[in-house]
């Protein structure tokens, strides 16, 4: 019985270590840049912009009580770009007292050719109120999302910071599990 324990437990160290050298082997190919320099940048059409209004972000550029801004893609044939907003309801019927709201739009060529880019930003929001709005170009929208605006007064509060790269300078990388407390909530950062 113990030779069989111990037999399976030496496998499992063998595994281990085969998947972690791999991941090693990866790891190193993925980031020798020197390799592919000379190879074109394969085009990938999932990627491509298409007047479905796409890469929609939230934020904020002013005070998140009162305002939002939102940006977006679309193909480079969307000329212009509106936001649609109104104060969430129950139901449907909120949309018939959304207020339309002219973009700021750009075109911009890139890897995977042309495509313009959208800004909003909705003021005279309410405080502590949740919102719907939705994106496009007055034919072709995407679906609604929410926000909620933050108290015109200091609060605690939680979200959640995302990026894709890490951040080794700051001693996070990947996620740190452990939210850092800050005077007025908590933030938790994962890259």
């Amino acid at each position: 019985m113990m030779s069989q324990g111990r037999s399976a437990r030496t496998g499992i160290i063998y595994m281990a270590a085969t998947l972690l050298s791999l991941l090693f082997v990866a790891a190193a190919l993925g980031h020798d840049h020197g390799l592919d320099a000379h190879l074109p940048i394969q085009h990938a059409p999932e990627f491509t912009p298409t007047p479905v209004p796409d890469r929609i972000v939230l934020t904020w550029t002013g005070d998140p009580a009162h305002s939002q801004a939102v940006t977006w893609r679309t193909s480079a044939d969307v000329t212009h770009g509106t936001a649609e907003i109104a104060v969430a309801g129950e139901g449907p019927l909120f949309a018939k007292r959304a207020k339309e709201v002219p973009a700021k739009t750009v075109c911009l060529k890139g890897d995977l050719g042309p495509a313009t880019y959208h800004t909003v930003e909705f003021t005279g929001l309410t405080p502590k109120t949740k919102y719907a709005y939705r994106v496009g170009d007055g034919k072709v929208f995407s679906e609604w999302s929410h926000f909620t605006t933050a108290n015109d007064w200091a609060e605690p509060f939680t979200f959640v910071y995302v990026n894709v790269g890490h951040l080794p300078d700051a001693g996070l990388d990947f996620c740190d599990p452990h939210p850092v407390n800050v005077p007025t909530g908590k933030l938790q950062i994962c890259g």
